[in-house]
């Protein structure tokens, strides 16, 4: 898991690039390293039945 100041960072990361784009970024809320795991997870399947 990331401290809150990793988080604190990646997030201004994102708002500045998107708004330097003329966008904005939604709030969202960070959540821990295991469902991060699983969501990449899933994501590596569903990559593999669409390309393989």
């Amino acid at each position: 898991d990331l401290s809150p100041d990793v988080t604190e960072e990646i997030e201004h990361f994102f708002n500045i690039y998107k708004r330097l784009e003329g966008k904005t970024v939604k709030k969202f809320e960070w959540k821990n390293a295991s469902l991060a795991k699983k969501l990449v997870l899933h994501a590596m399947k569903l990559y593999e039945r669409k390309f393989s």
